[in-house]
């Protein structure tokens, strides 16, 4: 079985502890990723890698859409519970 979704998993409980605690663990993961994504951009500057800096923007790229896309969800699994 793979892995829920944010949504899903703020969706499936209704104790407001936990969906505070999921969507910060996500939000703490989302800067994590970013955070990486954007020190392995320097290095491939600093390296002066143009192959590297395309791939990390890529991925940065992909990361941010992604989160992003869920955001509104997220939001409204907070607010409304669904």
């Amino acid at each position: 079985m793979g892995r829920k979704s944010i949504s899903q998993r703020l969706s499936s409980t209704k104790d407001a502890a936990i969906k505070t605690k999921i969507a910060s663990d996500w939000a703490a993961n989302w800067n994590k990723e970013q955070t990486e994504l954007i020190y392995d951009l320097g290095q491939a500057v600093k390296d002066n890698d143009f192959d590297q800096l395309c791939i990390i923007t890529g991925q940065l790229k992909a990361v941010s859409e992604k989160r992003l896309s869920a955001l509104p969800r997220v939001i409204k699994a907070l607010i409304h519970g669904k």
